[in-house]
């Protein structure tokens, strides 16, 4: 097995090893068929770039604010909000992809110090309908992206 690490997982497929370097730590392998993303995370995440309209309670109002999500998986969304959320907030929104709008209810992990940085949420509710839509988008949209999507994405 030849595993190649990436910065969100690693890379892993049958081959073989054809040499290697310990002064430059380059490997060089060649594979008997495809190699195949493997993810450290529990929830396997699809680097998606969506448009997610969220209401933030604020001064005793609610304010409807913007973020572009980085990666999104049934679980979860990464994103980069225009607002400064904070950790363990309750937000409701939607999230608009090109199969339709799905309502969702986060909840803030990980804040982002600055707007630049990555946000993390839980998805904390979404209908059972929606979450089936969320499957097939982003088991289509992986299919496209690396030709496989993994079991997790697939049809249940």
């Amino acid at each position: 097995v030849v595993t190649h690490a990436l910065p969100d997982g690693a890379l892993q497929g049958d081959g073989l090893v054809d040499s290697w370097s310990p002064a430059s730590r380059v490997l060089t392998a060649h594979t008997a068929g495809s190699l195949q993303p493997v993810q450290r995370r529990a929830n396997y995440r699809v680097p998606v770039a969506h448009r997610l309209v969220i209401a933030c309670a604020r001064d005793g109002q609610i304010a409807l604010e913007e973020a572009i999500t980085a990666d999104v998986s049934v679980t979860g969304v990464g994103c980069t909000p225009k607002a400064r959320l904070h950790e363990h907030e309750m937000i409701g929104g939607y999230l608009v992809t090109p199969v339709g709008i799905i309502p969702l209810v986060l909840q803030v992990v990980e804040a982002a110090a600055s707007s630049r940085e990555r946000t993390h949420c839980r998805i904390g509710e979404v209908t059972p309908t929606d979450l089936r839509m969320l499957t097939m988008h982003l088991r289509r949209t992986e299919v496209l992206r690396i030709g496989t999507a993994p079991s997790e994405l697939r049809d249940s």
